[in-house]
């Protein structure tokens, strides 16, 4: 969309400089496009520029230049940064989602370091307790992984997929049978 429209106001605000000097054809001579360039041409150049505006590279070799170009460039570089920001937010929340656990797991670990030593627990007592903390919090992510995403679905639903993961016959609930009363 944004590459279209930067195109048009490209075409319709052309800016025809002293002596005939022309912006446009003097844009199709740098980027080596023919007299009329095909429409995949327009549109290759338009979003090349557009790209370097959002990924605020400004490479300089395309610029706008008349004023309903410059406002239109204005406006794109405002929505380029919000859509960064944005994308920039998503990648935090995915990062702070995987490093969770392993947040909750380090402070679970400290606590119980923390109290066996103030409590000056044998090394062999710690190292047997840490072992546990471990294991146990390995247990309870995937516990709550697991319960996430079944309190999605009702009962017959959990039912096939607990009987798939546990390799049990697929038999359904007796108040679901056919010859349950």
């Amino acid at each position: 969309f944004a590459t279209c429209f930067y195109w048009l106001i490209k075409v319709e605000f052309r800016y025809s400089g002293p002596g005939g000097f022309d912006a446009l054809e003097l844009l199709q001579e740098d980027n080596h496009m023919p007299d009329s360039p095909s429409l995949g041409d327009k549109y290759i150049i338009s979003m090349y520029f557009i790209n370097t505006v959002f990924a605020t590279v400004g490479f300089g070799d395309i610029s706008a230049e008349n004023n309903a170009e410059r406002i239109y460039v204005v406006i794109i570089m405002y929505v380029g940064t919000l859509v960064f920001g944005a994308m920039l937010g998503e990648v935090q929340n995915i990062m702070d989602s995987l490093r969770k656990a392993d947040r909750e797991r380090t402070v679970a670990v400290q606590e119980t370091k923390d109290y066996l030593r103030a409590h000056q627990a044998p090394p062999e007592v710690e190292r047997q307790m840490l072992s546990w903390v471990y294991f146990n919090e390995d247990v309870r992510i995937r516990d709550e992984q697991r319960s996430a995403v079944w309190s999605r679905f009702p009962d017959t639903l959990m039912y096939s997929l607990a009987s798939h993961l546990h390799k049990v016959s697929p038999t359904p609930p007796a108040s679901h049978s056919p010859y349950s009363c």
